[in-house]
């Protein structure tokens, strides 16, 4: 029975062995990988174009630019010219843009400015939408008629972002979950979309419909007006 016993104590051993292995080896994949990261750093300065044009008779193009390095974390900009509209994503973070950055910066790299030109008619979807836009500054030229579903949704804006006059459509879930944006300031001229006494909250023109709610913002009370029939969904977060 001692015999058994002994017998049945190596295998368990062998097999705890083989599983620790198993476990250990991506982990070391994972260092190696981590390390050449560490020593891939982007060059300031260093930019690179990519056609996101949505159609052939579109011509929009996406300039991504290297402009500081600090300390460990790169960051770029992104600046969107050309004429027309861009092109839509269907997921999170694999905009063309998106997987350049990824190859170029180190293991920190974020996108803190984003420009929308003259020019430029719509924001595709999914075009900014991923953790890696980090207190980013955002500038939307009056030439933008609308903003796609989930165009900044969970991305690190910051501050304020101002929907020009020209937007008249701004898709799903655009704004949702961007903790640093304080504020979705709409042109008073605009003829779809409004603010309740400047204050960031978005709704649509008669104010009847919540649209959303900025998730950075601090204060730790709110009033929905009277006017509001309907909240959409994710207002508020």
């Amino acid at each position: 029975m001692r015999g058994k016993k002994k017998i049945v104590l190596i295998l368990m051993a062998i097999l705890l062995v083989g599983i620790v292995l198993y476990l250990c080896l991506p982990i070391e994949s994972i260092k190696t990988w981590t390390a050449t990261q560490l020593n891939q750093r982007a060059t300031v300065g260093a930019s690179k174009t990519f056609d996101i044009s949505a159609t052939s008779e579109d011509h929009v193009t996406a300039k991504v630019t290297c402009t500081d390095r600090n300390g460990s974390t790169d960051y770029f900009s992104i600046e969107i010219t050309g004429t027309g509209n861009m092109k839509d994503w269907t997921s999170w973070g694999n905009t063309d843009y998106s997987s350049y950055i990824d190859n170029q910066g180190g293991w920190f790299w974020v996108i803190n400015q984003i420009t929308i030109g003259s020019g430029v008619t719509n924001i595709g979807n999914y075009a900014f939408a991923c953790s890696d836009v980090y207190e980013a500054s955002v500038t939307i030229s009056d030439t933008v008629t609308s903003i796609g579903d989930y165009a900044f949704a969970e991305s690190g804006i910051s501050g304020n972002i101002t929907i020009p006059s020209s937007v008249t459509s701004i898709g799903d879930y655009a704004f949702r979950r961007c903790k640093k944006l304080t504020g979705i300031i709409v042109d008073s001229n605009n003829l779809n979309y409004s603010n309740d006494a400047g204050d960031g909250v978005l709704f649509n023109k008669d104010k009847s419909t919540l649209i959303c709610y900025p998730a950075g913002k601090t204060t730790t009370t709110y009033e929905v007006p009277s006017s509001v029939t309907s909240i959409d969904d994710y207002a508020f977060s």
